[in-house]
């Protein structure tokens, strides 16, 4: 156990306990307390620091800050809109017309997801993320429970708490799922109302491309996303970034952008492969540049690069809400010395451990390997699965142990 916070413990009979200690990476780690010591137990004695580094509380200072910043994103994204406005255009429909109607194709998509969330198999890291988002709770934070000794998985964690505070009704699979079921229909009115007919008058009113789509969209959701990863939030925040972008672009509005930036962030900060919502903001850069020239001439350049700056960095407060940076740097070379952690150069390595006689070889996940990652059909992009391990909930004091067995690779 490391850390600087010594917790008092009760005075233990040296001769109904002894305590064993395992070597590790950064010196020893307390392993156990055990009864039953037959050897000579005089002036035997047990004290334990555990390692608290990463339970931490907001102080008030920094809870009127947090709440000060996400009031002032609110103003600035209110002020945008008032500048969005000031050339005279008329009000645009937010959700286009027959957005809520359902047809044919609709009905079968629905019926095919609601059937599969009963029926489908789950992945095979859904009893791994289960465990981290029961045992946060005790641990006052979003912990990797089986690795990396306890650390905090932030800034990749707001998900998970998310999912703790579902697992607060039930941890019964069908109601843990829920909110990935909810994903895939937002994803697929999103493809078949915004996405579809961006693609031009043809694609619009062909109904082989919608039948297509609701094919490509369910031969990749069914098998790979009707579990409690990440992928189902990250591919409908890439949806939504993408659908903001190309409003902003459409009606020359910055509103649009701001919202954009927020989404992208939380994508971003749900998984590391939410990187590709950015993708949306990048290769728009040559209109929203346009956009922005004609406005500087207007009003200026900090009234509009203010509120788009402020709704970029907002997300920073579910990284830091409940940590320290300190705590975040720490756990970050921790990871980074206990690994795996690859170079950019080693990517191969991913790809040669679905190709060996080890559980990062099995059937599960090489065959869930592709993971939809965009929009756009043509654009995939490869994962491999954590390792997928079995333990009990930990109790408070043991929730900054680590598994050095561990073989899984992010």
């Amino acid at each position: 156990m490391w850390g600087s916070n010594r917790v008092p413990t009760p005075n233990i009979p040296a001769n109904r306990c002894a305590a064993s200690a395992a070597a590790t990476t950064f010196g020893r780690r307390s392993s156990g307390v055990h009864r039953s010591v037959r050897a000579d137990t005089a002036g035997l004695s047990f004290s334990a620091t555990v390692d608290t580094r990463y339970s931490s509380s907001p102080t008030p200072l920094k809870m009127a800050a947090m709440i000060l910043g996400l009031l002032s994103t609110a103003v600035a994204l209110v002020a945008l809109h008032v500048l969005d406005t000031a050339d005279g255009t008329r009000h645009r429909r937010i959700l286009p017309q027959r957005w809520w109607s359902i047809g044919g194709l609709d009905a079968l998509v629905i019926a095919v997801l609601v059937w599969w969330h009963f029926v489908g198999a789950n992945t095979s890291d859904d009893g791994y993320i289960l465990t981290m988002a029961r045992v946060s709770e005790h641990a006052g934070y979003m912990a990797n429970y089986y690795r990396w000794f306890g650390t905090p998985e932030a800034p990749f964690g707001w998900y998970y708490d998310l999912l703790a505070m579902w697992a607060h009704v039930s941890t019964a699979s069908v109601w843990m799922r829920l909110p990935t079921l909810a994903m895939a229909l937002t994803c697929w009115w999103l493809i078949s109302r915004e996405v579809i007919p961006r693609l031009g008058h043809a694609v619009k009113h062909s109904r082989a491309a919608a039948w297509t789509a609701a094919g490509m969209f369910l031969a990749v959701w069914l098998p790979l996303n009707n579990g409690l990863r990440p992928e189902p939030i990250i591919a409908l925040g890439i949806l939504l970034t993408w659908c903001s972008v190309e409003r902003a672009v459409a009606t020359s509005r910055l509103l649009p952008v701001a919202i954009a930036c927020i989404l992208g962030a939380l994508t971003l900060f749900s998984g590391p492969t939410g990187i590709a919502s950015i993708g949306a903001l990048l290769v728009a850069i040559g209109p929203l540049r346009t956009i922005l020239h004609r406005r500087y001439k207007q009003f200026g350049a900090l009234p509009l690069l203010a509120p788009l700056l402020a709704a970029a960095t907002v997300t920073a407060i579910l990284i830091f809400r409940d940590q320290t940076f300190a705590g975040e740097t720490q756990a970050s070379l921790l990871k980074r010395a206990v690994g795996p952690s690859l170079k950019w150069f080693d990517e191969h390595i991913r790809y040669e451990r679905l190709f060996m006689a080890s559980p990062d070889g099995s059937v599960a996940r090489a065959s869930r390997c592709w993971r939809w990652s965009s929009p756009s059909p043509s654009r995939w992009q490869c994962r491999c699965a954590k390792d997928e391990s079995r333990a009990r909930p930990p109790a408070p004091a043991a929730a900054s142990s680590g598994s050095p067995s561990s073989r899984s690779w992010p």
